[in-house]
């Protein structure tokens, strides 16, 4: 366990689309406990504008799924946190992506903490 406020960069990568949806908000609050003010948040996941469920086919033995959605703002909305940059990619080719094919596109959101920008 990391103590309160002792990271001053959290990278997330491809772990928020396999978290059980009843958990998720657990996840995020250790990721904001964690992280200092004005630390720097980078999620990089499989990303889409709507959310979206799949059966995760790498598991055999028992039904998961796989959630794809905007994850940044998640952290934004609370306006906790504001977006530096963001880019969208192709699983499959690695190459920058701007189209609507959310089946195969992931993202990589750098989010910087602070908890007094958005207050004035």
């Amino acid at each position: 366990m990391y103590e309160e406020n002792s990271m001053d960069v959290v990278i997330v990568g491809f772990v928020f689309y396999v978290i059980d949806r009843e958990i998720f908000f657990k996840v995020v609050s250790e990721i904001d406990r964690i992280l200092k003010n004005g630390g720097v948040l980078i999620i990089v996941d499989f990303f889409s504008e709507t959310a979206l469920k799949n059966v995760y086919e790498h598991i055999k033995n028992f039904k998961a799924y796989a959630f794809k959605q905007n994850y940044d703002e998640i952290f934004t909305a609370s306006k906790l946190y504001y977006l530096l940059d963001k880019s969208t990619w192709s699983h499959s080719t690695k190459e920058l992506d701007a189209s609507s094919n959310y089946h195969d596109k992931y993202s990589i959101s750098l989010l910087k903490k602070d908890i007094s920008a958005s207050y004035k």
